[in-house]
């Protein structure tokens, strides 16, 4: 009976590891409402390229960052979006908890580019 729960635990351990390489693969950040990872959040997989239009929540919201994986650009305004330089900040993975802290101001990101997107 042993040797079949020894195989079974090696299995789930070789599934697990082989779901966690493969979620690394995948860019994925995490924005939240408020600092410290708090309010609502939701996941992005891709590029935003404009957080301002009418019917997202997101616009001038975020105010800490979980990046999973990939290196995420978030600037204040979308690119393009007047003459000013835009500020922004580069993210590669790890947890973000105020955003003021890593040189943006708070709740005033706009848009969000994926590194390996252009």
């Amino acid at each position: 009976m042993r040797p079949i729960k020894y195989m079974l635990a090696g299995l789930f351990v070789l599934v697990m590891l082989s779901l966690t390489s493969y979620a690394q693969e995948i860019p994925q950040a995490i924005v939240f409402e408020d600092p410290n990872m708090t309010g609502s959040h939701t996941h992005l997989f891709a590029s935003v390229p404009d957080l301002t239009e009418s019917d997202n929540f997101w616009n001038d919201k975020i105010s800490s960052i979980v990046v999973i994986s990939g290196t995420w650009t978030f600037f204040a305004d979308p690119v393009g979006a007047g003459d000013q330089p835009n500020p922004s900040i580069t993210l590669g993975p790890g947890v973000y908890p105020d955003v003021t802290k890593e040189g943006m101001d708070d709740n005033s990101i706009s848009q969000v580019r994926l590194g390996s997107e252009s």
